[in-house]
């Protein structure tokens, strides 16, 4: 496991299928535990049974893409330009001098957008 970024409210990690594995067992057990009531469960596992059932679809569902690494630009108009360009890994993602002109540009076009 890879914390990639972190605050006080929001982490984004990056899981091996492995890693991932366990993280749905560990749900799937406690999701399953129901010799403990619903304060007791709160307790052990810090949120309600409906919470950690939640997570673990989530975690089970099919990606919206299957890709290892995505370089995004778009605009917020009149707002602000966003910019995402991460790996599965947490890493920088490796553009050719090609590709990094299209992405040039491509933010070029949301700055644009944005004013």
């Amino acid at each position: 496991m890879h914390t990639v970024l972190r605050t006080p409210n929001q982490a984004l990690i990056s899981l091996t299928n492995a890693e991932m594995l366990v993280l749905t067992d560990i749900l799937r057990h406690a999701r399953h535990h129901r010799d403990l009531g619903e304060s007791e469960f709160r307790l052990r596992f810090g949120a309600d049974r409906e919470s950690a059932s939640a997570l673990h679809d989530a975690m089970l569902a099919t990606p919206r893409q299957q890709q290892l690494e995505t370089a995004e630009v778009w605009a917020e108009p009149g707002s602000s330009v966003m910019l995402r360009a991460i790996t599965v890994h947490g890493d920088p993602v490796e553009l050719s001098e090609h590709e990094a002109r299209e992405f040039a540009e491509r933010l070029r076009q949301a700055i644009e957008a944005s004013e």
